[in-house]
């Protein structure tokens, strides 16, 4: 598993997890006292006074189900991905541009080349690999798709190998 987005977790992480302690280091932790009479009223005032705002951490649940569920929110905010590549689907929809854009040469030339392959000639090479690794899958089929000015499929769903290879 890898993270698309670290650097916002990170961040995130080192904005959240602080303040949510903080509040934690702050919070006063008193006990509900009944006072039967007024004269009382001058040591709970008192205790206000005396009450230090930084203590120790103690631990609670409450806590720890808070940094929980921060965890995940920060998890989800970096963005997490599976890297590698799957079984290959029962039916595969192939769509190759055709615009005017994909005649443009960059990149690296090909193995053993001189001149330097188009775009579209990239998206045919990927695509015959692309076929090549659908159909060594049994019980597979593709489609192949041109977008120009309109998209049109050039092939119905077919396992036939030279069909689309061809299309």
């Amino acid at each position: 598993m890898t993270f698309l987005a670290p650097a916002a977790g990170l961040i995130g992480a080192a904005v959240t997890v602080p303040v949510l302690l903080v509040y934690y280091f702050l919070k006063l932790r008193r006990r509900p006292l009944r006072v039967t009479s007024i004269l009382l009223w001058e040591r709970a005032v008192q205790d206000l006074q005396v009450n230090s705002p930084l203590r120790w951490l103690r631990a609670s649940w409450l806590l720890v189900l808070q940094l929980l569920i921060l965890g995940l929110l920060l998890a989800a905010l970096a963005r997490p991905a599976l890297s590698g590549e799957g079984p290959m689907a029962g039916r595969v929809v192939l769509l190759i541009d055709r615009s005017a854009s994909m005649s443009a040469r960059d990149g690296e030339p090909a193995r053993g080349a001189v001149d330097v392959e188009t775009r579209l000639g990239e998206a045919k090479r990927r695509a015959e690999e692309l076929i090549g690794r659908v159909l060594a899958s049994s019980g597979s089929a593709a489609l192949v798709g041109a977008i120009g000015a309109r998209a049109r499929a050039l092939t119905g769903f077919t396992s036939d190998r030279e069909s689309l290879l061809e299309a």
